[in-house]
C-alpha cells in the first residue's frame, strides 16, 4: 500500500505519492478514519447519497469505516453539501448565469481540519464528491460496472490547503448510450434518472418526469454527466427531420440523399434511416438559423441543441458524405453516433463533440 499526500495552493494542485513530507489534513491513516463525513442537519436525499458514495470509496481506499454525522455533532470533517460551513465560507461561488448551475467547489483548510465539498445544486454536489474522489484518491469509473472501477488503496491520505472552483464549459453533458440503458440495481442513482421524452410533441420539449428509469445513470453522474433530465428537451440527437424539412427538399434537393432525387419521390421524414448531406455548402447555415429561430421562440429552453446524425440500422442506399461529395452506400451503425452541440450563442458556434458513435461503412 502507498501513502498519498496531496499538496496544493489556491487554484493549483499537485499530487505526490510517497512519504517525503507527511503534512496537511489527514483523512485516514493505517486503516483508521481520522475525519468524519459531515452532512447538513436537514440534508437532502441527494446530499445523503453523495455522502454515502464518499464513504463507500474512502472505505475501500483505506480499509477504514468512515462515519456519517450531521454538522451539529461535528466540528471537523469532510462537509458535504449546503452546510452552514459552506455558507460561512461562501461556497459554492454564485453561478454566472441561472442556467450555469452545475458548478461546484472543494476547499480544504488544514489548520481547521475541515473541508467543504459542495455544488450549486444537488447534482453538482455529487459532481464535487466524485471530483474529490477522482482528484485526491485516484478513483476512476471507466465504464459502468464494478469491473471497470479503479480504487487505489493507501495507508495514508493527507490533504493540504486548496481551493477549487469548477464550472463546466458546456452546460449540460451526457453520453446517450451510457445513461439511457437500464442496469443492475447496484448502479442505480436514486435521484437522477433518464426522463421519458414524448417525441410526438412537435416542439420536442415536453418531458414526463414520472417515467424515469428505475435504474438510472450512476456511472453518468460519477463522470460528471448531466443526468437530471435537463437535456431530454435539448434534442439529444436524431432530429435532422425537424431541421431539413420538405421546404428544403423543394428548395435544395442536393441537401438530401440521391435516392430521394428520383421524379415523384417524397422528402424523408423523422429521425431514422436517412442523413442530410452535411458536406453540401449551406447546410450548416440552415442548422444554425433553425437554432436561432428555436431559441427566439423558446427562451425557456436549455442552453444548446445537438446536431446528431439520425438513427437507423443497416439500410441500403443511405447517403454518406465522402470526400465532399454525396454517395449512396450501405451503412451499418454498430454503436452510437457523433453528436454535435450548438450553444445558445450561435454567433460563436463552435462544434462540440457530445456523443461518440461508431459507424461501419459497407460498400
Amino acid at each position: 500500500m502507498a501513502i498519498r499526500i496531496i499538496s496544493g495552493i489556491p487554484f493549483i494542485l499537485s499530487a505526490t505519492v510517497g512519504a517525503a513530507h507527511l503534512h496537511g489534513m489527514t483523512v485516514f491513516e493505517q486503516g483508521a478514519a481520522r475525519l468524519d463525513i459531515v452532512l447538513p442537519v436537514e440534508a437532502t436525499d441527494a446530499e445523503k447519497d453523495a455522502a454515502g458514495e464518499l464513504k463507500t470509496f474512502l472505505d475501500r481506499a483505506s480499509g477504514a469505516d468512515f462515519q456519517i454525522v450531521t454538522e451539529d455533532k461535528a466540528a471537523t470533517g469532510l462537509f458535504i453539501g449546503r452546510t452552514k460551513l459552506a455558507d460561512q465560507w461562501q461556497l459554492p461561488p454564485a453561478p454566472p448565469a441561472p442556467r450555469q448551475d452545475e458548478g461546484f467547489a472543494i476547499e480544504v483548510r488544514s489548520d481547521e481540519q475541515r473541508a467543504a465539498i459542495v455544488g450549486t445544486i444537488d447534482m453538482s454536489t455529487k459532481f464535487a464528491v466524485y471530483d474529490f474522489l477522482d482528484r485526491f484518491v485516484g478513483v476512476r469509473w471507466y465504464l459502468p460496472g464494478h469491473l471497470f472501477e479503479i480504487v487505489p488503496e493507501y495507508e495514508r491520505l493527507a490533504l493540504s490547503d486548496c481551493r477549487i472552483h469548477e464550472l463546466p464549459a458546456l452546460s449540460g453533458r451526457k453520453m446517450g448510450g451510457g445513461i439511457g440503458i437500464r442496469r443492475s440495481a447496484r448502479e442505480a442513482d436514486p435521484q437522477f434518472g433518464t426522463p421519458y421524452l414524448d417525441f410526438s410533441d412537435p416542439t420536442g420539449v415536453r418531458v414526463d418526469t414520472s417515467r424515469r428509469d428505475s435504474v438510472a445513470a450512476r456511472w453518468g453522474v460519477r463522470n460528471l454527466q448531466s443526468v437530471d433530465g435537463r437535456l431530454s428537451s435539448a434534442f439529444h440527437g436524431h432530429h435532422m427531420g425537424r431541421i431539413f424539412t420538405g421546404y428544403w427538399f423543394q428548395k435544395h434537393p442536393e441537401y438530401f440523399p440521391k435516392r430521394y432525387g428520383i421524379e415523384g419521390a417524397q422528402p424523408p421524414t423523422g429521425g431514422a434511416n436517412w442523413q442530410p448531406c452535411t458536406t453540401e455548402p449551406g447546410t450548416l447555415e440552415v442548422a444554425l438559423n433553425w437554432g436561432r429561430d428555436f431559441y427566439r421562440k423558446n427562451p425557456q429552453h436549455w442552453a444548446w441543441f445537438s446536431l446528431g446524425i439520425n438513427d437507423g440500422g443497416k439500410r441500403p442506399l443511405r447517403s454518406v458524405a465522402v470526400g465532399g461529395h454525396r454517395r449512396c452506400q450501405s451503412v451499418e451503425v454498430v454503436g452510437c453516433s457523433i453528436n454535435l452541440a450548438v450553444p445558445r450563442d450561435t454567433s460563436r458556434a463552435g462544434w462540440v463533440m457530445n456523443h461518440v458513435y461508431f459507424v461501419k461503412y459497407v460498400f
